[in-house]
């Protein structure tokens, strides 16, 4: 038989299709099978000749095989036709209605769902054209697990596993929680009471693993399991009636940016329906744990995972939002405000509720179910102040800044007096003195903006024609330059303070800066003189000394004039410069290395080199960094692990103590957690700087601890976080 030697050429639009989707003879089947042919681009670049050397491979099977080879060229499987079957009996058929299913979305054994893991298979498309034979290569795949999977397969083109979407939220929670008790019911009563003991054991609340396990004489990772068994098991027997019910409720949680809670699980199913065989509680613990998409709050819980790298941010962003508009916005407005800033413009709502839920200084009230409203935490005076004086019409005074603060925010909202609250006020450069004892915001200027420059101008001319200090006060009753009716000496000062021109020499007593600096200059005058002379950043010891040497001056009135002054910022560590200078002075700092100490000591160990760059505001690498890292190299009260120049070496001061660390492990938790879990957060968190501290080590030290309480459980707490286990404080 001569067949052709020229290669074979399949388009390469269609080298990715099944030869099985062509009718095709057993025999032929055969031989492309011994031949490891499954897809159409296996026959590209071989020829007929090689093919026609396989066994039982005659001329009509060569002929059959041009045919199919025809039809790939041209596209078009339809034009070939055979009186043989189209399909083989051992090859699988997956109608197209119903190739979209998702293999986790259908009810597979253990067995069966590890032998499709196996292929990467992840829905039911992936199995057409797949061979019986090929999958009974698989180790612990047998003939029970292919009958199994063509039953499931019959059941999926009976229309079983199509699910119609539901038509409201309301339907939805009604199937998910039929499907739960009905998923529940499915469960053998062990698994049931180890569900339900995880979940609800700790009198109405969930119990750890490795006390579930202590009951039922297990280890707790096999608790885990059975527990993530069991959702899993409800899950899969829903099928994807489940899983667009599930969608659904997702779907509409994030677009209104409501989480699911107990109060709106119930506010929202049906009147007079059925509400489940359990508790509303439990099918919000069930969905937290089985459905991830689903932005599920039970109280007093913390969904588990990896942090958001936005979290920090977001918590950031919304506190300061917060702090200036003074509103308690709902979920969705803060949501909205924050996709208007381009860093959080990408932020998904899911991706918000789930940070928010984590969130420390914020608190999430629900006035309504459906209507989740933030607010912060604790307030400062100035985040009062400004919603109170946007409201205003007028300048108020203390007092009824105080007034109202209390009525919009809350009676504990400022706890300061009125004379406090005065001094506190004149620190703020957002808010002015516009009277005696009235303050203000720049909206409440009598005087217009153009007018205000034409006013610093008339002042200017009448000191170099006085050629003296001259005071608000003296202008505002003298009249001897042209003001607005109703302007007052404190505005005037304000108006005059914005000028670098003037000088104020304290009591609304102005004077020109081109004269220089005299004995009786404002403290405040003499402070930016002095550092643009040192040219670098000073301590408040050094600018004493220095200020000592023109006029007398006190130590803690100086620290009061340099938190206040308006061209003076701190760059930490009792060092004040020049605000003009930027961050160009930080590399002064690291190159001390009592500064650099001072730095690692503060920060909440252990501290990454990187982070500590970023505390300098110095880049990683550079000049900078480099002096940076010779000063922690240098010093004997840093320990380095690895001792090596890397953004990820951690730094640890030798005066930080296991119990800090174990303390600074344990704050954020906000449960009660077991020494073993200390001991594993340690070796994560702070690598070979304890590496040699054994669990009995910590045990002993948080026995010893004032700081730790232990309760029943074994479990460790800090003595500052004593409401967690619900004790009466005071009768103790």
């Amino acid at each position: 038989m001569e067949v052709e030697t020229q290669p074979i050429f399949i388009p390469s639009t269609a080298r990715g299709r099944l030869i099985q989707e062509f009718p095709q003879s057993v025999r032929l089947f055969n031989v492309l099978r011994n031949a490891r042919i499954k897809l159409a681009g296996d026959l590209h670049g071989r020829s007929f000749a090689d093919i026609a050397r396989s066994r039982n491979c005659g001329k009509k099977t060569i002929d059959e095989l041009r045919e199919i080879v025809r039809a790939l060229q041209r596209s078009s499987p339809e034009t070939v036709s055979f009186s043989w079957p189209r399909h083989s009996p051992n090859i699988l058929v997956v109608p197209p209605s119903v190739r979209e299913i998702s293999l986790r979305e259908i009810p597979l054994s253990v067995r069966l769902g590890h032998v499709l893991r196996s292929r990467s298979y992840k829905s039911l498309g992936d199995l057409h054209g797949t061979d019986v034979y090929d999958l009974l290569k698989i180790e612990n795949c047998g003939r029970k697990s292919i009958s199994e999977l063509r039953q499931l397969l019959r059941r999926a083109e009976a229309g079983e596993f199509t699910a119609s979407p539901p038509v409201d939220f309301s339907e939805a929670l009604v199937m998910i929680i039929r499907t739960i008790d009905a998923g529940v019911r499915e469960l053998s009563a062990r698994d049931r009471k180890i569900m339900d003991e995880r979940l609800f054991g700790n009198e109405g609340e969930s119990r750890t693993l490795e006390d579930v396990g202590r009951d039922f004489g297990m280890t707790r990772e096999r608790v885990r399991q059975i527990v993530r068994g069991a959702f899993e098991k409800i899950r899969r027997a829903g099928g994807p009636v489940l899983a667009r019910s599930l969608e659904a409720v997702a779907d509409d949680c994030n677009t209104h940016v409501v989480p699911l809670t107990v109060s709106l699980l119930v506010e929202r199913l049906p009147a007079g329906g059925a509400t489940g065989e359990r508790d509303p509680l439990f099918y919000v613990l069930v969905l937290d744990h089985m459905a991830q998409s689903i932005p599920a709050w039970p109280p007093g819980t913390t969904r588990e995972g990896a942090d958001n790298p936005q979290t920090e941010p977001v918590h950031q962003a919304l506190e300061d939002w917060l702090r200036l508009s003074g509103d308690k916005p709902t979920a969705k407005e803060a949501w909205e405000h924050l996709r208007t800033q381009p860093r959080f413009a990408e932020l998904s709502a899911s991706d918000f509720l789930t940070i928010l839920r984590r969130v420390r200084n914020l608190i999430v009230d629900f006035p309504h179910a459906d209507e989740p409203r933030l607010r912060l935490r604790r307030l400062r005076l100035f985040d009062v102040t400004l919603p109170v004086l946007n409201e205003s019409s007028e300048p108020l005074t203390p007092e009824e800044i105080i007034r109202r603060a209390r009525s919009r925010f809350g009676a504990n909202a400022v706890m300061l007096s009125a004379r406090t609250a005065e001094n506190a006020l004149s620190a703020y450069p957002e808010v002015f003195r516009l009277g005696p004892r009235s303050f203000g915001l720049r909206k409440h200027f009598i005087s217009a903006e153009p007018e205000r420059l034409d006013l610093r101008n008339r002042f200017a001319s009448l000191l170099r024609k006085e050629n003296r200090p001259i005071s608000t006060i003296e202008v505002c009753d003298k009249r001897n330059i042209a003001i607005s009716s109703g302007l007052n000496a404190y505005e005037l000062a304000e108006i005059l303070r914005e000028d670098n021109r003037f000088i104020d020499l304290g009591r609304r007593l102005f004077a020109l800066a081109e004269w220089g600096v005299e004995e009786r200059e404002h403290v405040k005058d003499l402070l930016p003189l002095i550092l643009a002379e040192a040219n670098r950043p000073l301590t408040v010891s050094d600018i004493y000394e220095r200020l000592t040497k023109f006029r007398s001056a006190t130590l803690p009135g100086l620290s009061n004039i340099l938190r206040q002054h308006p061209q003076i910022r701190s760059f930490g560590f009792s060092f004040h410069g020049l605000r003009v200078w930027g961050d160009s002075r930080n590399a002064y700092l690291v190159g001390k290395r009592s500064i650099v100490e001072q730095a690692v000591r503060r920060a909440e160990p252990p501290i990454r080199f990187a982070s500590l760059c970023e505390v300098f505001d110095i880049p990683v690498e550079g000049t900078a960094a480099a002096t940076l890292w010779k000063s922690c190299a240098g010093s004997e009260k840093l320990r380095r692990a690895p001792d090596r120049r890397d953004p990820g070496t951690l730094l640890m001061h030798k005066t930080v103590s296991l119990e800090q660390c174990l303390a600074s492990i344990c704050r954020p938790i906000g449960r009660p957690v077991p020494a073993y879990e200390l001991e594993w957060e340690l070796r994560k968190r702070f690598g070979e700087l304890f590496e040699r501290v054994r669990l009995k080590q910590i045990e002993e030290r948080l026995a010893k601890s004032p700081r730790f309480l232990r309760n029943t459980d074994g479990a460790y707490f800090l003595d500052a976080d004593l409401d967690l286990e619900s004790l009466d404080v005071e009768a103790l």
